[in-house]
């Protein structure tokens, strides 16, 4: 939902440029494996600040190398062995792990997951209201996502102009998938290792 600043804010700058932000004002990029159709905002048009808002949340975590989920989960586990003290041994162990994790992962060129979310967050599906950010619809896009990326390149392909935001712009599709294999790999082995440590 938009709050009221955010929607006078949108009217004003809508009133500015003398359009009303409907699918009709925009680009069909591509459609996705169920033949759901997403729509781009043309130059000229600005993105609506929700959706705005969105694509800078996920780019701030993305600059971080993790999820705001895995941060969170990250530092309840720092929390938790700090709090522990010196019952826990280990403790300080994982408090180190966690943050030397933490300073690592802000040098990884590419969350594949933050990716994903911030394609989705600029993109309008057919059946989602343009200036408003529908949590769930979201999710199911960024699956659709993942899934085109999977099965063909023509995803790869469709989101050229997006990829200049993560200085990527002249890259293969193999670079790429290489680039998201190891995102993957990072996020699995962190994920696991931040497992271990919750169950000790």
């Amino acid at each position: 939902m938009l709050s009221w600043i955010e929607k006078k804010m949108l009217a004003s700058i809508c009133k500015k440029m003398g359009v009303t932000l409907t699918k009709d004002n925009l680009v069909l990029a591509f459609q996705d494996l169920d033949g759901n159709g997403y729509y781009k905002f043309p130059k000229g048009i600005e993105m609506p600040l929700s959706r705005l808002a969105k694509v800078q949340e996920y780019l701030m975590w993305m600059s971080r190398g993790v999820s705001k989920e895995e941060y969170h989960r990250a530092l309840d586990i720092a929390e938790q062995a700090m709090n522990n003290g010196i019952k826990d041994v280990k403790g300080m162990a994982k408090i180190g792990f966690v943050l030397a994790e933490l300073k690592e992962r802000s040098n990884m060129v590419i969350h594949d997951e933050l990716f994903y979310n911030v394609i989705a967050a600029q993109l309008v599906r057919q059946d989602e209201s343009v200036t408003e950010f529908n949590n769930e619809i979201h999710m199911q896009k960024v699956a659709a996502f993942k899934e085109l990326d999977r099965l063909n390149d023509t995803f790869f392909l469709n989101i050229q102009e997006y990829l200049e935001a993560f200085n990527l712009s002249n890259i293969s599709k193999r670079e790429f998938d290489n680039l998201m294999t190891a995102s993957l790999q990072v996020r699995v082995a962190m994920e696991q290792m931040l497992n271990s440590l919750s169950e000790k």
